[in-house]
């Protein structure tokens, strides 16, 4: 019964999540030909090289990331995560043509604040958005990696797959900067106070490493 009052009390979160990354998708990403990656882009992908139905290898494709989900994380994550993926799948027919004609720029960070806060949520409160959202989850257990840095890296794979399959020009480049923005979003969503010390310690190795570099060199030409 905790369980099932628990789901009632995440329902509403779990909702807005759905419509949030419909509406990023449909809205701003879909009109300028913007590759979101993830399950979704991958399974296009192969889809479109195989003649297979889009619905049979997009369930393929999270089969695996759903095992791996309920092995590496838990049954209550990973079934929440199933009810997020039917309710966006669900809802996405609804949403479709519901678009936002601006300027690629513009499109490209607002969908990547709406995708990123989306995904960034259903982590810090522990589900996803399944496919390869739930993947990130699970390499992020696995490798010890900041999950949005995991979620930029493997989103590349059905971007770069896509780009081979159909020249896509500008909006090649705007999947690019769309999965980067977002990557870094997730990990501010989801870490909240932590990014902020996270992008310090990154950016006191960048800095310290040429003047650990120059001291070097100094006591180099002492010596000789």
């Amino acid at each position: 019964m905790t369980g099932f009052k628990h789901f009632i009390r995440m329902l509403p979160l779990m909702l807005m999540v759905s419509i949030g990354n419909d509406i990023a998708i449909t809205a701003f990403l879909n009109p300028h030909g913007i590759n979101a990656g993830g399950a979704t882009g991958l399974s296009t992908v192969v889809s479109v090289w195989t003649s297979i139905p889009f619905a049979i290898v997009y369930g393929i494709v999270n089969l695996p990331i759903l095992y791996f989900g309920v092995r590496y994380l838990s049954l209550r994550y990973s079934v929440y995560s199933v009810f997020v993926t039917v309710v966006t799948t669900i809802l996405f027919p609804y949403l479709q043509h519901f678009t936002v004609h601006t300027v690629p720029v513009i499109s490209t960070g607002l969908g990547a604040v709406i995708y990123g806060i989306s995904i960034g949520v259903t982590y810090r409160y522990n589900f996803s958005l399944g496919g390869f959202a739930l993947l990130a989850k699970v390499l992020e257990v696995v490798t010890h990696k900041k999950i949005g840095s995991i979620f930029t890296v493997i989103n590349f794979v059905p971007v770069i797959l896509d780009a081979c399959t159909t020249p896509r020009g500008p909006s090649l480049l705007w999947s690019i900067v769309f999965i980067v923005l977002t990557g870094e979003i997730i990990n501010w969503t989801s870490m909240g106070k932590g990014y902020l010390i996270h992008n310090k310690t990154r950016l006191r190795k960048i800095v310290r490493f040429p003047i650990k570099a120059n001291h070097s060199d100094e006591q180099q030409k002492q010596a000789s």
